[in-house]
């Protein structure tokens, strides 16, 4: 568990932070938020603990004892990030053949090789719901994650998301094509060097296969 630096094939640097208990995802991908926005900001705290957010995020949802152990409403953790400094948020369910466009306009694309230019024009990062496929006829759960990059090859229509999972704390590379539901598939790591040790596949086992992008939280100022 912790932080992990991970530097993907396009040079890209991401910090991930592995998530501290099995159903914590959301409270994982709100601390990634704040601390990306926050970094750079002076005066900011870019540095959240999970419990701070999780006492947060118990104001929104009566229901919750130990999120934790019973993870989130995904459309609720725009309400906690509003509370914490760091811009202001939204949730979005819209149908998810438009979540593409959606996060391409609101993160913005980085063009293959364009360096610093990149990361001036790079917008914030996205919260992300993943539902993830039944089997058997068991519903499969869900997952929050962040996607923090987008990339666009040049003189080509193709976007490769970078979404930081805080299931192994890595960056997996997902497709993006406007008009086409957003399909998530982590199981193998394929994206990322890793300079600090972590146990191949995180430290609560492998993920499920395959899943769908389905609702987003992202910042509107």
């Amino acid at each position: 568990m912790g932080w992990f630096l991970r530097i993907d094939r396009f040079s890209d640097s991401h910090l991930c932070f592995s998530q501290e208990r099995e159903m914590s995802c959301g409270l994982a991908s709100v601390k990634m938020i704040v601390f990306k926005v926050n970094k750079l900001r002076p005066g900011k705290d870019a540095l959240v603990t999970e419990r701070k957010i999780e006492n947060v995020y118990k104001k929104y949802d009566a229901t919750a004892v130990d999120v934790g152990s019973e993870g989130v409403y995904v459309s609720m953790l725009s309400n906690v990030l509003n509370e914490l400094d760091c811009g202001t948020w939204t949730h979005e369910r819209p149908t998810n053949l438009a979540i593409p466009k959606k996060i391409i306009d609101n993160l913005g694309a980085d063009i293959i090789g364009g360096g610093l230019i990149n990361t001036v024009k790079r917008g914030h990062p996205i919260i992300l719901k993943v539902e993830w496929d039944s089997a058997g006829g068991i519903p499969g759960g869900s997952h929050a994650v962040v996607i923090d990059t987008v990339n666009k090859f040049p003189l080509a229509n193709i976007y490769w998301g970078s979404i930081c999972d805080p299931w192994d704390g890595d960056v997996h590379f997902t497709r993006l094509v406007t008009g086409h539901a957003i399909r998530y598939m982590p199981a193998e790591v394929t994206c990322s060097v890793n300079f600090r040790g972590v146990p191949e596949q995180g430290g609560f086992g492998k993920e499920p296969q395959a899943g769908t992008i389905t609702e987003i939280v992202y910042r509107t100022d």
